[in-house]
């Protein structure tokens, strides 16, 4: 059995350091000053009875112990990825268009003096787009024809319209 050398040193499964006569076959041993740090594997020693195996590395033991931490900061910086990639700024091509049916029904919506639509549901739908990042389009017509446009899908929406027996 072979002897650490002088100013070597070992600990063993318990950290607990060793002197330099210990000899513990199938070991790292640290042989050297700490900046200059060599390393020597000791034999495995084999009888008729049995063979001593090496210990695990303490390397390999502090890798198993940090595995949960990896995976931990890999899940973490996957859900902030996709935090970033779900809350940016949409796309132009992404942006949805909204269809909006206006009628004269003054003061929540009507035709303003510059033909452009006003009201109080007009501004209140586009606060709502522009937080939103839709675009308005706005489909012109009597009461009758933007219910009729509703039901047959060629609008999104039709401000100040509520249930009532007949609808």
């Amino acid at each position: 059995m072979e002897r650490l050398p002088a100013g070597a040193s070992h600990r063993d499964d318990r950290g607990t350091a060793k002197d330099a006569g210990y000899v513990r076959p199938g070991c790292v041993a640290a042989v050297g000053s700490h900046s200059e740090t060599a390393r020597a594997v000791l034999p495995t020693i084999t009888t008729a009875s049995r063979s001593v195996r090496p210990p695990a590395l303490p390397t390999a033991r502090r890798s198993s112990r940090s595995r949960p931490r990896l995976r931990a900061g890999a899940g973490l910086a996957l859900a902030l990825l996709s935090i970033v990639l779900v809350t940016g700024a949409p796309a132009q091509a992404d942006t949805q268009i909204l269809r909006v049916g206006v009628y004269e029904n003054s003061p929540k919506v009507f035709t303003a003096a510059a033909g452009q639509p006003a009201g109080i549901f007009i501004d209140v739908i586009e606060d709502i787009a522009r937080a939103e990042g839709w675009q308005l389009r706005y489909v012109r017509g009597s009461w009758a024809e933007g219910l009729e446009r509703l039901e047959r899908g060629e609008i999104d929406l039709m401000p100040d319209v509520a249930l009532t027996e007949t609808r």
